[in-house]
């Protein structure tokens, strides 16, 4: 995706436009966040070793880390 596009996805012409986007960007995170976290908790327990628990559990974490990062961009 290019700037151009990114444009049309948001208006960033002023500040509160940005902060606004930003505040979307982060709800949207939050959805992704919440799906991984469900696929996750669903994983049986004999698999919760695994590569792909290991995996959702790293992304539901780092996921949260994006949160946290794109809610500070305007404190």
């Amino acid at each position: 995706m290019n700037k151009n596009n990114l444009i049309k996805l948001f208006d960033v012409s002023t500040r509160k436009k940005r902060r606004e986007a930003a505040v979307t960007v982060a709800a949207i995170l939050k959805n992704i966040q919440w799906a991984e976290a469900e696929y996750r908790d669903r994983i049986p327990d004999n698999m919760q070793g695994g590569d792909a628990y290991v995996a959702a559990d790293e992304a539901v974490d780092a996921i949260d880390d994006a949160i946290w990062a794109v809610l500070c961009i305007f404190d």
